[in-house]
């Protein structure tokens, strides 16, 4: 399977991320973006996805041995490197659907599970972005919105997508092992930055952990959220 799908969908994001953050893909060039009439309709939805793309980036296949460390932690390999993952060349779009929520549960073919809880100030958006990836699984991703940030739950139908062999590529000292729910996830702290092609570490959290055969990811921008609210939010699902 190739993996450009996650490797290439980046770009640093700008520190106030509110409403300027929807015009992250058209920053990206026209050349390198051609969305289809749906993804236009969603473009709001789908820069939220870029971030969070850039912090779980996949490790091309073609790096060096010598210069991985593998670090697995709740099942989920990280393949901690200070070299850039992405590659040259023209950035893959991804055609997404929005749903309202109801829709989205009863269309899907798996439960999206939600959580129970979110911080004060952050309400629980009604569009659900769905997105049909390469490897044939399915990303739905649910949002909150904040008065200067919003929060974002990817959920993958399958959890290999996020579980493979090439590892999610993570900058040095930006993943540690934590206890969710008494098993083991990964808390992420920065991002890729897709102009530096550095590590950032101070532009994201989330959290990374697959439960019931699916793959979870939950996070937001690390100046307007902690991660004692991030691992609240993460608790409180069903």
């Amino acid at each position: 399977m190739n993996d450009d799908f996650l490797t290439q969908l980046q770009e640093a994001p700008r520190r106030e991320f509110g409403d300027t953050l929807y015009t992250a893909l058209e920053r990206q060039g026209a050349d390198a973006h051609r969305l289809s009439p749906a993804g236009m309709v969603a473009i709001g939805i789908l820069a939220v996805l870029i971030p969070f793309a850039m912090a779980l980036t996949f490790s091309p296949a073609v790096r060096a041995v010598t210069q991985r460390v593998i670090r697995t932690i709740g099942g989920l390999p990280f393949d901690v490197t200070d070299e850039y993952p992405g590659r040259e060349g023209p950035i893959e779009t991804l055609e997404s659907e929005p749903l309202s929520l109801a829709q989205a549960r009863a269309e899907l073919p798996f439960a999206l599970r939600l959580p129970a809880w979110a911080p004060d100030d952050y309400h629980l958006e009604d569009t659900v972005t769905i997105t049909h990836l390469p490897d044939g699984s399915i990303l739905a991703t649910v949002t909150w919105r904040g008065d200067q940030n919003r929060l974002f739950l990817d959920v993958f139908s399958s959890a290999e997508t996020l579980n493979r062999e090439g590892g999610i590529a993570v900058g040095p000292d930006s993943v540690e092992e934590v206890l969710l729910r008494g098993r083991p996830a990964a808390f992420v702290r920065g991002a890729w930055d897709a102009n530096a092609r550095a590590w950032g570490p101070g532009t994201l959290i989330g959290l990374h952990w697959t439960e019931g055969g699916q793959g979870y990811r939950l996070g937001g921008m690390a100046e307007h959220i902690t991660a004692a609210e991030l691992m609240g939010m993460a608790e409180s699902m069903p």
